[in-house]
């Protein structure tokens, strides 16, 4: 990388030179969503000087559950075990990310970040197979590992034990009404019941608001006292995400204590209180381990000088570099603007401007179905990547060896349809971060 290459934005402006950050960091990430979350634990428990920035908006937009592989194949049942539906995902899609890394890698990145989860106080279970909980909408949802504030209802789903579920006057992201009328047939032991939220004056109610407030024990008795009279025979008791940003483990053990039944939370519609949990409670020991968090700081423009990486970036407009010898591009997809579609130019990477995988004519990015089993080819768009996750250029040459994309920008997945979107964005960032601490240690 000698001399100053850029990968700038085509209309962006920068009169004033941006601010230098002193030091220079081992590695930048940039994307704060589940896959830049990642790479920084990752990063951080290698021993490497990291730096993250992006938006935090979508990490918001999470369940809070951790998909590994639920539906290996579109219109198939879901896998029992992630492991059962690799051989057919592969099969039929070879170039997907999971066919660049070995499973052991996908378990271990899981097992990691998880234990780290509880490091920063958000404790998860897994069972080594897929679990089958709740969606917000009250559907049956397959995942790999649940927040343990969602395990007793995991665990009542599966049993149909009579539940009691709670939701709130005000609240529009939750309805325990249209939960308890979607899962009728099969779970008829449900008793829906609407209260008010303790203190609330009027108005519509929202979950992080309720959250926090939940965060004070005596919000908490209020709460228990509301929903006592409406217990009868329920054994467990079933309430939207709310219970708490900090502490949830601690607010849970109160409610449960004060009702003599199991607690569990359901995630709302988002966005939702498990997202900014997760967000909130892992910076926070981040930060505290040394590593550089610019929230709401987006990247400018990129160049490379002298070996680095260089990012510009700010709020609205370059306030800072920063410098790192490696970087990760961990920006999403469509969402999030880590791709961007027009009809002019199609489907194309717009900070470093990555060759992208997708349907070159526009009118294949859809079939013509919507509720095609096999998904869209415009959802499978996105950089192609080496078994480093480094991104690929025509002819299959490697970009940058100092380069890195991971989660839900790479080709070849459907995250969504798959079921796949935390464990493609952990094991990409594990394999991404294990690459990088090779470097260095071969750099020393």
């Amino acid at each position: 990388m000698a001399g100053k290459k850029e990968r700038a934005m085509p209309d962006a402006t920068f009169p004033v030179p941006p601010a230098l950050l002193e030091k220079d960091m081992d590695v930048a990430v940039i994307g704060s969503g589940m896959a830049g979350l990642a790479a920084s634990v990752f990063a951080v428990n290698r021993g490497l000087a990291a730096a993250r920035l992006g938006s935090t908006g979508d990490i918001a937009y999470t369940t809070g559950y951790l998909d590994l592989l639920g539906i290996p194949v579109g219109g198939c049942d879901p896998a029992a075990d992630p492991r059962d539906g690799l051989a057919a995902l592969l099969a039929g899609n070879p170039d997907h990310p999971y066919g660049k890394v070995a499973w052991e890698s996908v378990e271990a990145a899981m097992a990691e970040f998880t234990a780290f989860l509880g490091e920063a106080g958000l404790p998860y279970v897994s069972r080594g197979r897929n679990m089958t909980a709740f969606s917000p909408m009250g559907t049956a949802k397959t995942t790999y590992a649940v927040p343990a504030t969602m395990l007793a209802g995991v665990d009542a789903l599966a049993k149909r034990s009579s539940c009691l579920l709670v939701d709130f006057t005000g609240l529009k992201a939750f309805s325990a009404k249209g939960i308890a009328a979607a899962l009728r047939e099969v779970w008829p032991a449900i008793t829906p019941v609407t209260l008010p939220f303790p203190d609330q004056w009027f108005g519509e109610l929202y979950p992080e608001a309720m959250a926090r407030a939940l965060e004070v024990p005596s919000i908490r008795v209020a709460l228990a006292d509301l929903i006592r009279p409406h217990l009868g025979a329920a054994s467990c008791v079933g309430l939207p995400a709310i219970l708490g940003i900090t502490g949830s483990a601690l607010v849970q053990e109160h409610l449960a204590s004060l009702l003599g039944v199991p607690v569990f939370e359901i995630p709302t519609l988002p966005p939702g209180v498990p997202g900014i949990r997760l967000r909130e409670n892992l910076d926070d020991v981040l930060r505290a381990k040394g590593v550089n968090l610019f929230s709401q700081r987006y990247a400018y423009r990129v160049y490379t000088e002298d070996g680095l990486f260089c990012i510009e970036a700010g709020e609205s407009a370059p306030e800072f570099t920063v410098r790192a010898k490696a970087l990760i591009l961990a920006t999403g997809r469509f969402l999030s603007g880590g791709l961007v579609a027009d009809r002019v130019e199609g489907i194309r990477e717009p900070l470093l401007h990555l060759p992208v995988e997708a349907p070159a004519n526009r009118d294949d990015w859809h079939r013509e179905d919507f509720f095609d089993p096999a998904g869209h080819p415009v959802n499978r768009a996105g950089v192609q990547v080496n078994t480093d996750f480094r991104p690929l250029g025509p002819g299959g040459a490697i970009v940058d060896p100092n380069l890195y994309a991971i989660g839900s920008v790479l080709a070849g997945q459907d995250w969504v349809r798959e079921k796949s979107g935390a464990g493609i964005a952990l094991a990409s960032a594990y394999t991404a971060v294990a690459a990088i601490a090779r470097a260095a240690k071969e750099a020393v």
